[in-house]
């Protein structure tokens, strides 16, 4: 974006609403406040981000037929909008593992064995869900006064039927952020509050697909071998619709909550690809873990534009943590990977250090870099490689991020003339497309049968034992493929 459009929008930003909000807007929000017209092509520059709509405009701003038909109504009006207000995170919380010296931890193994659990791996995964329970409380104990103030100088705000209230603000305290919807001067005053970090607007969630494997993996050897099928385990596949009644699944896909604007009963390709990658099982094909529990969690939707944006896609992940799932496939992204403080970046490092091993996508933008949040540290980071396995497909995203993050390996992802083959929405097994996303969910699946083996393990002994099963490709560089194909044979 020109250097100068933006200084002459921050400007006009703080003589109206002062400084404290000037300097806590971000970018996007200072130009769609400001210059309404030149958002679209000042914002060229954010590759892959499309801003969820409407925007905060000033409706001093809002002068002329010309702005009228470029900008929402309730802008044009000055009626309230939706914004994301970041706050301080809380402090960091000691990840507890499976440890025996703890004398508490004994003793609530102790009892959960009694219970018929194995001890280990439940004592582990319930003491990481407490301290999540912890943090909850604390954020929504320190965000209550933002909240209320929010709500009295917001005024009533209703949608839908006449008289149908809703929540003006939502929480969620895995990144510490709220999603608002209030006018201008209101978000001016909450600025105020030194708790508040940044005020910025919702970016829409973008699947990381191509539209359109053997077993590479050598998953069904490794299966009969170790006897796992990923029985057991938990894995939250965060995506479009999946056709849950698909016959491969056998009833193993839970349908969690809705975070898009589209309605259940609008099952779609990715999801159901993914969701079959991981978990299928049937006589013609056969995912990498066939007894994985799905759980899922709708933040794609058949139209791009009812997709959920990063908060919603925050929200889904924090309740997959909040659910017990174990792993958490994530094959999509937010615009380009950035240095990994992003409020999307925190909150995957957050529900990371709670004991939520994330499988994350790299983008199929080749060498223009890695998707967000592919540069958190709390990301298993996939790219990936043409069925054969032989070479990094050019679509896959590479590596570095501006923190030097790249993919942590490469899984079978297809090629455009050469397509994965996976579940359906008709019922039916046949070719679903390319790209990491379908990689990513392989990757989920190999993540699963090694839990199902040793449950006590933290995301961080999950991530350095599967790239202990890599293998370098020949000729690739390491920016695309990391640590190399994943091959659990």
């Amino acid at each position: 974006m020109a250097n100068s459009t933006l200084s002459i929008a921050r400007k006009q930003v703080r003589a109206k609403y002062g400084k404290a909000f000037e300097s806590k807007a971000s970018d996007a929000l200072v130009l769609s406040i400001a210059q309404p017209l030149a958002f679209p092509a000042a914002m060229a520059g954010a590759r892959g981000v499309t801003f969820a709509l409407p925007l905060l405009v000033e409706p001093e701003t809002a002068r002329g037929e010309a702005f009228r038909g470029a900008l929402p109504a309730a802008a044009v009006q000055g009626g309230p909008s939706t914004a994301i207000i970041e706050l301080g995170m809380p402090a960091p919380r000691r990840v507890v593992v499976a440890e025996a010296s703890y004398p508490a931890f004994d003793r609530l193994s102790s009892t959960l064995a009694e219970l018929g659990a194995a001890s280990a791996a439940d004592a582990a995964s319930v003491m990481r869900r407490l301290h999540a329970f912890r943090l909850r409380a604390a954020f929504y104990q320190a965000a209550a006064p933002l909240r209320e103030q929010i709500g009295r100088t917001a005024g009533a705000v209703t949608a839908g039927a006449p008289g149908t209230p809703i929540s003006t603000t939502q929480m969620c305290w895995l990144n510490a952020s709220m999603r608002t919807l209030a006018n201008l001067p209101a978000l001016a005053d909450v600025a105020q509050d030194s708790t508040v970090q940044r005020i910025g607007l919702p970016r829409l969630l973008k699947p990381d697909a191509r539209a359109g494997p053997e077993d590479l993996l050598q998953s069904r050897a490794y299966r009969r071998k170790r006897h796992v099928t990923g029985k057991d385990v938990v894995v939250a596949v965060l995506d479009s619709e999946i056709a849950y009644k698909h016959p491969a699944f056998g009833g193993r896909v839970i349908l969690k909550e809705n975070y898009t604007r589209e309605s259940w009963g609008h099952p779609s390709s990715h999801g159901t690809a993914v969701a079959g990658l991981i978990a299928a099982s049937s006589a013609s094909f056969t995912g990498v873990a066939p007894e994985a529990t799905i759980y899922h969690y709708k933040v794609l939707a058949t139209a791009a534009a009812n997709h959920a944006d990063d908060f919603g896609g925050m929200q889904a992940l924090q309740q997959a943590l909040e659910d017990g799932a174990h792993i958490a496939n994530c094959s999509w992204g937010i615009g380009a990977a950035g240095d990994g403080t992003s409020r999307e970046a925190r909150g995957f490092d957050q529900a990371w250090s709670l004991g939520l091993t994330i499988v994350k996508s790299a983008g199929n933008d080749g060498d223009l870099g890695l998707t967000s949040p592919a540069d958190a540290a709390g990301a298993i980071v996939v790219g990936a490689s043409d069925k054969s396995g032989t070479q990094i497909i050019p679509q896959s995203s590479r590596g570095p991020s501006v923190n030097g993050r790249r993919p942590d390996c490469v899984a079978p992802g297809g090629s455009s003339g050469d397509e994965v083959k996976s579940c359906k929405v008709d019922g039916r097994i046949g070719r679903v497309g390319f790209g990491t996303s379908f990689a990513a969910a392989e990757v989920a699946g190999v993540l699963a049968l090694l839990l199902q083996k040793n449950r006590g393990q933290s995301p961080d002994e999950l991530r350095a034992a599967l790239i202990g099963l890599c293998h370098k490709l020949p000729g690739a560089d390491d920016n695309a493929q990391g640590n190399g194909l994943v091959v659990l044979g």
